[in-house]
């Protein structure tokens, strides 16, 4: 049988997963909100999904990080953005959807190390005008095109703010299995479909721009915006996030960044 591997929908995942999609290998992908297709990889459902970096600090014990792959971004996209309402002096509350992860833990920290603020966080739905109704600020994950309605300068780019905070990129995704369910052909393949997806960055933003209200042109300028490589400046990132989630009381303890073995040799044709 066969791995099964769980697909996010954020458009920024998609050149991570196109070579799944458009290889000649029969996979089992199954396409979901990351939340879902994280109760099940834990429930032991999915063999493998991109998952954010809570998501693996929850279940260090029991997962592993597929190497050399992830996504990361350092300068501000757009894709974890703070919105808030015209005028205010302090965010005290802020209308989050309860599906994200990482990114509430990003907003604490930032926040609180950048301004001061410790604001309580109300669980809605990701509308931002009904957010922005209820709370002072709304937090909120997409992509191009999704808030060129709103006033940009109401608005606080999280990535940006954290890689000004650091010095580093924040990691939006990792590639997260349990041990044992990965063998080295699914390392080769997980890597091959984003090498793939590379080089197939302009047919992803062509097939996607519509989707988002946006030209090809900006599509694919924000999907190069990401980097897709997990090198030492994204350890160091991911240690980083962890001390601070962990300083904030959100994680119990600093996980331990482990990695499935990189023994990345083919078992099968890939063409």
């Amino acid at each position: 049988m066969g791995n099964r591997f769980g697909i996010p929908r954020y458009l920024y995942t998609r050149p991570l997963t196109y070579g799944l999609k458009h290889g000649v290998q029969e996979l089992d992908l199954q396409t979901d909100l990351s939340s879902q297709n994280a109760l099940r990889l834990n429930s032991k459902d999915l063999d493998a999904a991109p998952l954010s970096p809570i998501d693996y600090a929850r279940r260090s014990a029991e997962y592993l990080i597929v190497p050399n792959i992830c996504v990361s971004s350092k300068t501000g996209n757009g894709t974890i953005l703070l919105h808030f309402r015209k005028g205010l002096r302090k965010i005290n509350t802020v209308a989050a959807d309860i599906g994200l992860t990482s990114e509430l833990v990003l907003a604490k920290i930032v926040l609180t190390e950048k301004y001061d603020t410790n604001p309580q966080f109300i669980p809605m739905g990701p509308d931002v005008p009904m957010m922005l109704a209820k709370a002072d600020a709304a937090l909120f994950v997409g992509g191009p095109g999704l808030f060129s309605s709103l006033d940009t300068r109401c608005t606080i780019d999280l990535v940006e703010e954290w890689s000004d905070l650091t010095d580093l990129p924040y990691v939006h995704a990792l590639w997260l299995g349990r041990q044992g369910a990965l063998k080295p052909g699914s390392l080769y393949t997980l890597k091959h479909s984003v090498d793939e997806g590379l080089r197939h960055v302009k047919e992803i933003a062509l097939s996607s721009a519509d989707e988002y209200h946006v030209s090809p042109e900006e599509c694919e300028s924000y999907l190069t915006s990401f980097s897709f490589n997990l090198d030492d400046e994204v350890v160091e990132s991911l240690s980083e996030f962890y001390r601070y989630a962990f300083y904030y009381g959100i994680l119990s303890e600093v996980p331990e960044i482990r990695f499935y073995p990189a023994e990345l040799e083919p078992d099968f044709p890939l063409n």
